[in-house]
C-alpha cells in the first residue's frame, strides 16, 4: 500500500508484508516513512527514510548526498588474476 500526498504527489508511506524465506506462514508488516524530499537530477529523492515494524523503527536512512550516473572505471569490473584463470 503507497500513501501519496495530495500536495506534492509524492509517496510519503509505503507498507509492505515480508514473508520468510523458510517458512511462507510467517509474515511481518513493515512500514517505511519517506520524507525530506530533494530534487538530484531532476527526480525527487527522498533523503530521510524510516522503517517501522510493529509500531517500533527499525532503522533510519538519512543521505546526505547523491550523486547519479558519476561513472565507474572498467576496473571496478576486474576479476582478480586468480579467478580468470578458472
Amino acid at each position: 500500500v503507497v500513501w501519496v500526498s495530495s500536495a506534492t504527489l509524492l509517496p510519503v508511506q509505503i507498507e509492505t508484508t515480508r514473508i520468510a524465506l523458510d517458512n511462507p506462514t510467517a509474515s511481518r508488516a513493515t512500514i517505511r516513512v519517506l520524507s525530506d524530499y530533494r530534487v538530484v537530477n531532476g527526480l525527487a529523492i527522498p533523503f530521510r527514510q524510516e522503517e517501522y515494524a510493529n509500531g517500533q523503527r527499525l532503522y533510519t536512512l538519512q543521505l546526505n548526498s547523491l550523486t547519479f550516473n558519476r561513472g565507474l572505471p572498467d576496473s571496478d569490473f576486474a576479476l582478480p588474476a586468480a579467478l580468470e584463470q578458472e
